[in-house]
């Protein structure tokens, strides 16, 4: 066992295992990929490649479907993607043009002008919330559970492998 450890991989061993290690990745982009394909082949092949381009305003097109009969026709749910899509770039645009300037300053003040009684409340707490991500950490769960970090009685390790302990008798 010692004689092992005391011998390292070759780099020849290491850039094959990580080669196969992104090969790995490459295969499992790929599947997702064939997978939306196939579940996006009847949408395609109804409506044509058109049903991607510009279709006008998404309310008139949902106001449309909703003033039908009780039995519509199939063609009075026509929606286009370009609106939705258009909406999605918008609002991601805005939540960079916020987020970015906002998370340099707070890191630019956490390392450069923040007292050290305030550094070792804040670091804790932005290590806590960016080691977990936000779909598997909901916003209520992160005000309590920051605190508790920033008080001590939570250790961010605890809640990072998933198990927000409390010490007995902090509370």
């Amino acid at each position: 066992m010692l004689a092992r450890l005391k011998k390292p991989w070759s780099d020849r061993r290491a850039e094959r295992t990580l080669g196969a290690a992104s090969l790995l990745v490459c295969l499992g982009v790929a599947l997702m990929i064939a997978f939306v394909a196939a579940r996006a082949w009847p949408t395609f092949t109804h409506n044509g490649i058109s049903w991607l381009g510009p279709g006008g305003n998404l309310t008139t097109q949902v106001e449309a479907m909703l003033a039908t009969s009780t039995k519509p026709p199939a063609s009075a749910f026509h929606v286009r993607v370009w609106p939705i899509l258009y909406g999605t770039l918008l609002v991601t645009a805005l939540a960079l043009v916020l987020a970015v300037p906002l998370a340099v300053l707070s890191a630019v003040f956490i390392v450069e002008l923040a007292p050290a009684s305030v550094r070792r409340v804040l670091v804790p707490v932005v290590r806590l919330l960016a080691s977990v991500p936000s779909q598997a950490f909901p916003a209520e769960v992160n005000a309590p559970v920051s605190a508790g970090v920033a008080a001590g009685r939570v250790a961010a390790t605890d809640v990072t492998r998933g198990l927000p302990i409390i010490e007995q008798g902090a509370a």
